[in-house]
């Protein structure tokens, strides 16, 4: 078929040079960053709406609050307060708050590191933190963090907790216990985003600020070497035991009556309970550490109630009346 606008050059050379262009264009320079971008921000459109992370990582976090965490989780099960508020996620250790429990080493390797170009970025991969690492960012520069993690202590799996298994004066305050915590080293520098994207590492080799043209370290602690050392060990080690992200068990529910007291009419008191552990009320209980079924669930009664063993109702106790539970 003849088309009148087709004078016969061959079209071939246009299509390849078409094809270059695309290639070049997508060619990856020293300052590319292979990281995709983040999806849709975590924390919802103008941060609202959205909810943390429950790994999150601590690098951005204050240096006191990561010694305080290191100092707790020796002493029992760490509790903390864990929430959003518009862009700001926030993460207190609560000091004056314990549980029972104590935490074992496993290793775990990994060598990583994050890059942030913009205060968007910096809230999608360092939330906690990111308020403060922002003002550190100027047009054309970039913050980065390189991290070596070497192993984790943790709870034993399937352990749950309530306020009513917490200790302290901080503890109504709580609203999560760290389950696992990693542990390693890390450094974070801000820079001008070109040479801090083509570093081959901030964290160790005898890096100095002469490395990367316009650059600042914002935090560095761990030993690098310490570091490869006890990846190599398998084994913990002070010099590489910062605590870099937690693993956050939100508390459950504690055991409580759905009633503020007994009935005025009856003077009985609701036996259904909201059981943290996830328990069938009707045919479990919980052994201490998993829902055991039972033929006949014990009923427990509120102080200054006992149990009427005809009804299997809790009544109130009465003064000069000696009743079985009653003081």
């Amino acid at each position: 078929m003849d088309y009148p606008w087709f004078d016969g050059t061959p079209l071939w050379p246009v299509a390849t040079l078409s094809v270059a262009v695309v290639a070049a264009s997508c060619a990856a320079s020293p300052g590319f960053d292979p990281t995709p971008p983040p999806p849709d921000n975590p924390l919802g459109d103008e941060c609202e709406g959205g909810t943390p992370s429950n790994e999150p990582d601590l690098m951005g976090w204050k240096a006191g609050q990561r010694a305080s965490l290191s100092m707790l989780r020796r002493q029992g099960v760490v509790a903390v307060r864990y929430q959003a508020q518009g862009c700001d996620v926030e993460l207190e250790v609560l000091p004056n708050c314990i549980g029972e429990g104590s935490y074992e080493f496993s290793p775990y390797v990994a060598n990583e590191s994050k890059l942030a170009r913009n205060e968007a970025e910096l809230r999608a991969k360092l939330p906690i933190g990111a308020a403060e690492l922002g003002g550190h960012l100027k047009e054309g520069w970039s913050l980065r963090t390189d991290y070596r993690l070497a192993g984790m202590v943790s709870l034993p799996i399937g352990k749950r907790y309530s306020r009513d298994d917490l200790t302290g004066l901080d503890c109504d305050r709580a609203t999560h216990v760290v389950a696992r915590v990693y542990l390693g080293g890390f450094a974070i520098v801000v820079g001008e985003s070109q040479s801090v994207a083509a570093a081959a590492t901030i964290f160790g080799a005898g890096l100095s600020a002469g490395h990367l043209a316009e650059s600042e370290r914002l935090a560095s602690e761990g030993d690098a070497e310490g570091c490869l050392a006890a990846q190599k060990e398998a084994q913990e080690s002070p010099l590489c035991s910062v605590p870099l992200r937690v693993g956050l068990l939100p508390l459950g529910s504690p055991i409580d009556h759905q009633a503020a007291g007994p009935d005025p009419k009856t003077g009985l008191v609701p036996l259904a309970v909201i059981d943290p552990h996830g328990c069938n009320q009707d045919t479990q209980v919980w052994d201490g550490t998993r829902c055991v079924t039972v033929k006949e669930k014990p009923i427990t009664c509120p102080q200054d109630h006992y149990l009427d063993d005809r009804t299997k109702e809790c009544r109130r106790c009465e003064k000069n009346v000696l009743m079985r539970g009653c003081p």
